[in-house]
């Protein structure tokens, strides 16, 4: 009696459908190094998964892989995908779903799903962002007081804009309950009702240190804001939960103050505009009277009876008058138009805060001193005032309060 021969096709494709059949090979995660990563011109993409005892091989077909995604030989990841036998070859792959980075692909999955979610109920929807004010007056700051991060916004924002106020409201940026301090900093600062635009981020960082503007809590604050608010987490390539929301994202904190404080000279240029076109417009009423009055004297001039010459004078004495009235209100208004331009230039002059009595305190090297946790007792400082300087050795210095004087 002769035994059943099998082909080398039936044993893999047995083998291929026990496997297929457990439930536990579909979504398996596996963790390795990359190894031997080729693409192909048909797009999909074939790797080796190794530890430091065995290895397997893995296709990550082109529909399946995300944009930014990127994998490189030597990348320590988590692989989430089926497991399966190649039939052809005869050889256990993973036919992959997902590349995530070892140690934070249980935080990106989250981020994901928060993003979904959030998405859903419409907190990054385009209709409800708001537009960014022209002109603030008082900017709100949420992050830490010790980051590069308010040095930045604290540096352009004075560089570009004179006359603003800038309201800090310092909070951890990473670490446990930083995610409640920064949402709660949020709503005091759009609860005060002065606050033109806010501005809320920290410098660049791993997944791991920027989570807190991710969580859930940051993100509703951040809509249920009542002023614009820009994001500025400093991270060039990577979005948070918190950008989304926003309705400005700023790839870092300086390019956020440079969003929130129009430039001195732009708006210098806008008020130039504005006088001549105010000049333009006078020159064309002028004219406009002056070719009316050309046109009553060659009337005049076609009329020899001395009463039509007499209706024709009274005539253009009433024209006279109503062009004098008429030019009178509109160069009052002109007039009124510039001085309300020219106070707008001077509020945003710094020497009327100088001359208001306010100064300005520089370090030895130059820098505005705009905070007493840049001050040490003993340090020389320069001190700006409307007619004149000072230099002066600090004392004491006390910090903790809000500035007022």
């Amino acid at each position: 009696m002769g035994e059943f021969v099998y082909t080398v096709s039936d044993v893999n494709r047995f083998v291929q459908r026990i496997l297929s059949a457990e439930d536990i090979l579909s979504g398996i995660r596996v963790r390795g190094e990359i190894s031997n990563s080729k693409v192909y011109a048909s797009g999909h993409r074939y790797f080796t998964l190794k530890d430091q005892d065995a290895l397997i091989r893995c296709v990550w077909f082109r529909g399946d892989q995300r944009r930014g995604r990127e994998v490189r030989d030597g990348m320590r990841v988590i692989v989430r995908g089926d497991l399966g036998l190649y039939v052809r070859d005869g050889q256990f792959q993973i036919t992959v779903r997902d590349v995530l980075p070892d140690g934070v692909g249980l935080l990106y999955e989250r981020f994901e799903r928060m993003k979904e979610a959030l998405e859903a109920e419409g907190l990054f929807d385009a209709a409800r962002k708001r537009p960014l004010p022209s002109y603030p007056r008082r900017i709100g700051i949420v992050t830490s007081a010790h980051g590069a991060a308010v040095r930045d916004i604290i540096r352009v924002a004075t560089r570009r804009g004179a006359g603003l106020t800038l309201v800090l409201l310092p909070v951890p940026v990473q670490g446990e309950g930083a995610a409640e301090h920064i949402a709660s900093a949020i709503d005091c600062l759009s609860q005060r009702g002065d606050i033109d635009v806010m501005i809320v981020g920290r410098g660049g960082g791993s997944i791991e240190d920027l989570w807190a503007f991710n969580e859930e809590v940051v993100a509703r604050a951040i809509f249920r804001s009542m002023v614009p608010v820009i994001s500025a987490v400093g991270h060039e390539t990577d979005f948070t939960i918190a950008d989304f929301v926003a309705d400005v994202r700023a790839a870092t904190p300086s390019a956020a103050a440079e969003l929130a404080v129009p430039d001195r000279t732009e708006r210098l240029d806008r008020l130039v505009r504005a006088r001549r076109q105010l000049d333009a417009a006078v020159d064309r009423q002028l004219d406009g009277w002056q070719r009316r009055m050309r046109t009553a004297m060659r009337m005049l001039s076609l009329t020899d009876p001395a009463r039509r010459v007499g209706e024709g004078l009274q005539r253009l004495d009433t024209l006279a008058a109503r062009m004098d009235d008429r030019m009178e209100v509109r160069l009052r208004d002109g007039q009124r138009t510039l001085d309300g331009y020219a106070r707008a230039l001077e509020s945003h002059n710094p020497a009327a805060a100088l001359r208001r009595g306010y100064a300005i305190l520089r370090d030895e090297q130059g820098g505005v001193i705009g905070s007493a946790s840049a001050l040490t007792p003993g340090a020389r400082v320069n001190i700006a005032l409307n007619d004149g300087s000072a230099r002066a050795r600090v004392e004491t210095v006390e910090t903790g309060g809000n500035g007022n004087v």
